[in-house]
């Protein structure tokens, strides 16, 4: 759709009987996505039509650009998989102070038994 102008675009969607509001988006300089995964796709330098179709809040985008991948950072998914209380909890099994614990508990992606496991094995080292 991008080599048709705005007003052909909203002349094609007439005639199919859907109301359409065009809006040209050249003036934009990227176009973020962002995934349920944490993954955001950028569209830089884009060439960019928004058609917003009838009342319904349904919208197209027709876009050419550099695409780009982000993934998320490594640090900021450890961080979901460690909650207060569990790092409560090893720090008062194993003894250690709730750093450590939460050290473990991030290297054990999570898992209780497996962090203190680890814990205990640094302690007889």
């Amino acid at each position: 759709m991008m080599g048709l102008n705005p007003r052909d675009l909203k002349k094609m969607f007439k005639r199919m009987g859907v109301k359409a509001e065009i809006e040209d988006l050249s003036d934009a300089t990227e176009i973020i996505i962002v995934h349920s995964d944490g993954r955001r796709s950028i569209l830089e330098t884009p060439q960019a039509t928004l058609i917003k179709l009838g009342g319904a809040g349904q919208v197209m985008l027709s876009a050419t650009g550099f695409l780009r991948v982000e993934q998320p950072a490594e640090e900021a998914e450890e961080e979901t998989l460690v909650s207060e209380e569990d790092i409560q909890l090893v720090a008062q099994q194993t003894g250690v102070t709730p750093e450590e614990a939460r050290q473990a508990l991030i290297e054990a992606k999570g898992d209780l038994a497996e962090a203190i496991m680890k814990i205990e094995q640094r302690k007889t080292r």
